[in-house]
């Protein structure tokens, strides 16, 4: 019977509504809107599930064209109904293909957990290696047509001729050229080398110098790209600084060791292009470091101009030197003070005075002198 005394309505079993259904008939359950029967049942079974659309990859279906994701997966957040894995770190020249593992693309190998490098087969000379068999010469070195495309050779406005120790890689007998930064004629290749702390070569005419790291001060391109290939020396307010170049941002790593460099982003496609590697938007991970790096250079730029008014008020400060007064100025009330000899004589005047007088007086009233004297 209805609430309202006068309808009736067919009885089932209890656990029909609460499984998503309606008693349709006298222990007979239907499914609501967006459920079926489970399988392997008949029309008197109380149990109905959800039904989605597509089946849920990496994931099951819990509400109507709703997936829950298997543990270590979420939701692609262009496909509701796929779950991809999930890695804590960015992916670089690479894809996270399973929970917490990167796979690097073709032509690249690991170098840690989440970060791949590019592979040539033979080590680039006077060069870094870019690409998969791919070489770029350092800042004053070219690589000729005919030469092998790892080897990289100086660029020399004039002819550097046969001269010992004229130039950075030249043959040189006991010193290079001193004009030459930081370069050293070594006795085990017979060339001019660059020194152990300054591995930079800048050119044959110019020498070595130290590696810069992403947000130190810089004087040459070859200085950042040392350090990081997708680095450039970048001139930003009145100084240089090595900084990514455009189609680039700054990534963090906290594991296994703190370091900074620069990356396009993580691509995280779905299991349907787990064997494609080009992908045209980046993972939500890489635009939110992104983000904050975009914020941090604002508040640095907030800081710098802070930084700067101050040291100008200062300057301002410095500026108004105050004269210093002269010993005896007309104005001095030093000729109104005694002098240490006059403040002398005074003092003694008075001690042998109030002697007399205490002499001359009883030993009372003495005594009662001396009292007031002291207070």
């Amino acid at each position: 019977m209805d609430s309202d005394g006068f309808t009736c309505r067919p009885v089932c079993d209890e656990e029909c509504e609460r499984n998503y259904g309606y008693c349709y008939e006298p222990h007979v359950c239907s499914c609501s809107s967006g459920y079926k029967r489970t399988e392997n049942s008949d029309s008197t079974s109380s149990t109905c599930e959800p039904v989605c659309d597509r089946a849920c990859t990496n994931g099951y279906c819990t509400a109507p064209n709703v997936c829950k994701c298997w543990n270590g997966y979420e939701v692609d957040q262009f496909d509701r109904f796929s779950c991809v894995p999930k890695c804590d770190e960015i992916c670089v020249f690479g894809a996270c293909m399973a929970p917490q593992m990167c796979f690097c693309n073709d032509g690249y190998r690991a170098v840690n957990a989440s970060v791949c490098e590019p592979i040539c087969s033979e080590p680039c000379k006077m060069g870094i290696c870019i690409a998969p068999e791919s070489c770029s010469c350092n800042d004053g070195y070219q690589n000729r047509n005919g030469n092998s495309k790892y080897v990289c050779e100086p660029i020399c406005e004039t002819d550097c001729g046969n001269e010992k120790g004229r130039y950075l890689g030249s043959p040189c007998d006991f010193m290079c050229n001193p004009e030459l930064q930081h370069v050293f004629c070594d006795s085990i290749t017979g060339l001019c080398e660059c020194e152990k702390f300054y591995p930079v070569r800048l050119g044959p005419t110019k020498g070595c110098a130290k590696p810069k790291r992403l947000g130190e001060q810089c004087l040459y391109r070859a200085t950042c790209t040392f350090a990081d290939q997708h680095s450039t020396c970048t001139q930003v307010q009145h100084n240089a600084v090595c900084d990514c170049e455009e189609g680039y941002h700054r990534v963090a790593l906290s594991r296994p060791n703190k370091k900074v460099f620069c990356a396009e982003g993580s691509r995280r496609p779905s299991l349907a292009s787990v064997h494609s590697s080009t992908s045209s938007s980046r993972s939500f991970s890489a635009r939110r470091l992104e983000k904050e790096r975009n914020d941090k250079e604002q508040r640095q730029a907030l800081q710098e101009l802070r930084l700067a008014k101050q040291r100008e008020q200062l300057q301002q400060q410095q500026q108004q030197v105050v004269p210093t007064p002269s010993p005896r100025t007309p104005h001095s009330t030093d000729e109104l003070l005694p002098s240490v000899e006059e403040g002398k004589e005074v003092f003694y005047n008075e001690v042998q005075k109030s002697v007399y007088i205490s002499l001359e007086m009883p030993v009372i009233s003495m005594s009662i002198g001396l009292f007031n004297d002291d207070s």
